[in-house]
């Protein structure tokens, strides 16, 4: 055989193993250039410097080589203040930092602007207490906060503010719970507030689910009721719960203090868009 001959017949060869574009492809795998330096890791590599990789891939690539070679790690998607992770500048969970809103007590925290209570503890960084409810019997004559006739549980409750900025009560919501037997009412009697209990926002006794029977006196204050300066604590606000007979050992807020101290069964939230948020105190347990 010629020379020439040798040759066409290994041109013929080389051109029947040759596959023809699109003859085998993998539509799972979508590319997506890279900008990065370097080679692309898990994609294919385009030469000196930026290569493709597949979408939600990763990559901090190898100095140009083989764009086979497998990356370290993935690149997640942007962070969002709704994707359930401490990312990005959050401080907690999907809150603080200049993105996101503030944060519950227990969430970490930088500085009280990335709290709800406006307290971010400077050693522990988390946010906690800033109000705080206390409680007392409104001593009636039997000295057990009953009085009158017919017999009202009467208690008086004061907000104190234990963080290191003047905190406005606007958008703060009081909830007082209680068993609504005889159809007993709760109310705001009276306050020592600016503004009063007229000076509220709202003033309404609901149901509160679970547990089953209980239902919640919310006292939800305006900007008419002012602000609780650092360390300071308000003037009182007289809750009376009436019925007859009154029973109010069966109350879960009830607590017979003859002097102020904090009612943890009382509880504060702060008003948000999605609802509100616990600030202070333990609600009913749901089981």
């Amino acid at each position: 055989m010629s020379s020439l001959s040798r040759l066409l017949l290994a041109v013929g060869l080389l051109a029947s193993l040759v596959v023809s574009p699109g003859a085998c492809t993998f539509p799972e795998y979508q590319f997506a250039h890279e900008a990065s330096g370097g080679a692309a890791v898990g994609g294919l590599h385009t030469g000196g410097g930026a290569g493709d990789i597949p979408l939600g891939g990763s990559g901090s690539g190898m100095s140009g080589g083989d764009g086979g070679m497998s990356g370290s790690g993935g690149v997640g998607p942007e962070p969002t203040c709704t994707d359930g992770i401490r990312n990005g500048d959050e401080t907690g969970t999907d809150c603080g930092g200049p993105e996101c809103g503030r944060c519950a007590n227990g969430q970490g925290c930088k500085s009280n602007d990335d709290c709800f209570s406006q307290r971010c503890h400077t050693l522990d960084h988390d946010c906690q207490t800033g109000l705080a409810v206390q409680c007392r019997c409104a001593m009636g004559s039997t000295n057990d906060c009953l009085n009158g006739s017919p017999l009202r549980t009467q208690v008086e409750v004061r907000i104190v503010n234990f963080s290191d900025e003047p905190i406005d009560l606007e958008g703060v919501v009081l909830r007082y719970y209680f068993a609504p037997e005889n159809n007993d009412q709760a109310e705001c009697a009276m306050s020592g507030l600016p503004g009063g209990c007229d000076g509220m926002r709202r003033v309404e006794q609901r149901p509160h689910e679970p547990p089953a029977g209980t239902h919640a006196l919310e006292l939800e204050f305006s900007a008419e009721n002012g602000v609780v300066a650092p360390g300071e604590m308000t003037a009182t606000t007289l809750i009376e719960v009436v019925g007859q007979p009154t029973l109010p050992g069966n109350d879960y807020s009830f607590e017979q203090n003859p002097t102020m101290r904090a009612c943890e069964r009382i509880t504060l939230h702060r008003i948000t868009e999605s609802g509100g948020v616990l600030v202070w105190g333990e609600p009913p347990p749901t089981d």
